[in-house]
């Protein structure tokens, strides 16, 4: 009944808990990195749109990924027994990363086929936004890829 419960726990809460790491992680690093590009180095904004939020984008997937995990690990280990977290919990953690994953590819091919429409009159908005979802798609598929290996490291045990 205590792993029913942890599954449970992990299944339902751990989309909640990555979106809003994501969240706080994100916009304290784009703010971090506004400050680094525009005021330290004197660049405008406009010069380097991508960098101010890929980074804190690829950041904010991979610090996300890593605490729900992380969270995954807590929730087993309180509920189930402190080895209780093996190759199924841990695929059961990243489970929901996946779906919100989904989302993220549909966003990121919307904003492409935009980029693709108006070129021209809407370069700087759409490249500012094209940067974002890049970087959040890569900082989440690289999270992923991560914890599977991981998960597949622990079933060779």
């Amino acid at each position: 009944m205590k792993v029913a419960l942890a599954y449970f726990l992990v299944l339902v809460l751990e989309n909640y808990i990555f979106i809003a790491i994501r969240f706080v992680v994100g916009t304290v690093m784009a703010f971090i990195m506004h400050a680094i590009v525009v005021r330290l180095l004197g660049l405008t904004e406009d010069s380097t749109p991508g960098v101010v939020v890929a980074v804190p984008g690829v950041a904010a997937g991979l610090v996300g990924t890593a605490l729900t995990i992380g969270f995954a690990y807590l929730v087993f280990s309180w509920l189930a027994g402190p080895r209780s977290f093996q190759a199924i919990p841990l695929m059961a953690a990243l489970l929901p990363l996946g779906w919100t994953l989904r989302e993220d590819v549909k966003h990121y091919r919307l904003l492409r086929r935009t980029r693709r429409e108006f070129e021209e009159t809407l370069m700087q908005a759409t490249a500012s936004d094209m940067a974002v979802v890049t970087g959040a798609l890569t900082g989440r598929i690289a999270g992923l890829a991560i914890g599977a290996i991981w998960a597949i490291a622990l079933g060779f045990k």
